[in-house]
């Protein structure tokens, strides 16, 4: 009787081991599931950091090109005005060079 006693117990005990080791078991595959969603998320978290850091860069690079832009914009409207400005003296130049034939005219 007391043998029947202990095997009876020593099942119940297997009994609950095995179903304790299927509830391990399960819990085991929904962390490897759960590490391959966060392996996932990292690799994902990874490509936006990624690309941040080519955005960030088009940034600048758009704002150098803002600004070598403007500086050729106003290099362009400088040399325009120069070229108005040489136009300017061309004609005083000959304006005073007919005053000066003018003048010779009139002294001689």
């Amino acid at each position: 009787m007391k043998r029947e006693l202990q095997l009876l117990s020593i099942s119940k005990d297997k009994a609950r081991l095995e179903e304790e080791c299927d509830n391990l078991k399960d819990e085991v595959i929904g962390l490897k599931e759960e590490s391959s969603s966060v392996q996932s998320l990292k690799g994902f978290t990874q490509r936006i950091a990624d690309t941040e850091r080519k955005a960030q860069l088009a940034c600048k690079e758009r704002d150098i090109a803002k600004k070598e832009f403007k500086g050729m914009r106003e290099e362009l409207s400088t040399r325009l005005n120069s070229n108005e400005t040489m136009e300017i003296i061309r004609e005083k130049e000959v304006q005073i060079l007919g005053l000066l034939e003018e003048g010779e005219k009139l002294s001689k």
